[in-house]
């Protein structure tokens, strides 16, 4: 314990049921990240773990208002997702759901426009060799300022 109040959020309900199970002292909640079921400043941080790679790229920027609008002023966000590299944002072979990979400059300007501050970027390489990791990796943190342009429409 760190002293935080933290809470999990899935859409997938089966998931959550896993989760509590696991950790029956924690809390859990259905949600979309679209919508997500707490008033405006909520937490200081969000966490969204290869949570993003599975909404549509034309519902991201909803997504990231969405993290905008719960965040706290001055508050941190930790977005990690598989990443396309220098290429463009595509389609990724998932076996489980659609997916995206992400180039990074396009995801941290929807993160810009929505009032959020770049702090750091790692960028992993793709791993071949290991199962868990054949696409790149980014993680992205980044702080919420105190202005906000709302959400942008992706450009196509």
């Amino acid at each position: 314990n760190w002293g935080c109040d933290a809470v999990g959020v899935d859409a997938a309900e089966k998931l959550i049921e896993l989760a509590r199970t696991a950790y029956p002292g924690l809390a859990f909640a259905v949600g979309d990240l679209r919508a997500l079921p707490y008033p405006d400043q909520s937490f200081d941080a969000l966490l969204a773990r290869y949570s993003v790679i599975h909404t549509a790229p034309d519902e991201v920027p909803t997504v990231v208002a969405e993290f905008a609008r719960v965040l706290r002023p001055g508050g941190c966000l930790l977005v990690e997702f598989q990443s396309s590299g220098s290429a463009p944002t595509h389609a990724l072979d998932h076996a489980a759901a659609p997916a995206w990979a992400w180039n990074c400059d396009e995801f941290g300007a929807l993160l810009g426009h929505a009032g959020f501050l770049e702090r750091a970027r790692l960028l992993c390489p793709a791993q071949p060799d290991l199962k868990y990791a054949p696409t790149p990796e980014a993680h992205l943190i980044f702080h919420k300022s105190g202005r906000s342009l709302g959400p942008e429409p992706l450009a196509g």
